[in-house]
């Protein structure tokens, strides 16, 4: 962080994007030293979390299938 605060402003204003991790201390950081900068999260970590939240969602839905079959049942052919 040091070395960019080294940087003259007219530098670090010409910045017009930085890629960063989703940790909200990277994106305070960001914000100080490169004021006119667009803050874009990196690829793999926004897909690490759909992924998780639709596992999630999976689950959930895998236990409500079973409670529904639980209650209702499953009508068998005699």
């Amino acid at each position: 962080m040091e070395a960019l605060k080294a940087q003259p402003d007219a530098v670090r204003e010409k910045v017009k994007e930085v890629s960063v991790d989703m940790w909200s201390g990277f994106t305070a950081v960001i914000k100080e030293l490169f004021p006119n900068a667009k803050i874009i999260y990196d690829r793999f970590h926004v897909m690490a979390i759909i992924n998780d939240e639709l596992n999630k969602l999976r689950k959930l839905m895998g236990y409500m299938k079973k409670d529904y079959l639980i209650y209702y049942g499953r009508r068998k052919r005699t």
